[in-house]
């Protein structure tokens, strides 16, 4: 697959890529902590927001929230620090996961923290941001 290169520097792709830095370090941090203490104490968390879930414990959705928001948020960098047009994609896409994610967290166990509507937040300003850079690419000379 051929890239097209992008000239930089533009504003959206910088804080882009220190909203994915933040989104991953922090899932990463999160999703560690759930599968070292699946009690959820670690985070001052209960499992019993849990009951009428799948979930006895914060193990899988730990792992989860580790390797596709906390990994997957990471692997679209690459492509700004190289200006390529995946970077954008990509981030579209960690974004749409992320409004999911809190989507059917919601649904699951409820509106528990203001965690929740701060990375639904998070969440729609990448997938905002990934369009707007979408939209304003320049060819490369």
């Amino acid at each position: 697959m051929i890239s097209r290169r992008t000239r930089y520097p533009f504003f959206p792709d910088w804080l882009l890529a220190a909203l994915l830095v933040f989104l991953g370090i922090s899932a990463l941090y999160g999703g560690y902590m759930l599968v070292l203490e699946p009690s959820g104490q670690r985070l001052q968390m209960s499992t019993s927001i849990l009951v009428g879930t799948p979930f006895h414990d914060f193990r899988f959705p730990g792992l989860v929230l580790f390797f596709g928001l906390g990994i997957g948020a990471l692997v679209p960098l690459p492509g700004f620090a190289f200006r390529s047009t995946w970077f954008i994609l990509g981030s579209g896409a960690v974004g749409a996961v992320l409004l999911v994610w809190i989507l059917v967290q919601v649904l699951l166990v409820g509106y528990v923290s203001w965690l929740q509507p701060f990375y639904a937040f998070l969440g729609a300003a990448i997938t905002v941001l990934a369009i707007l850079a979408r939209h304003s690419r320049v060819p490369a000379a």
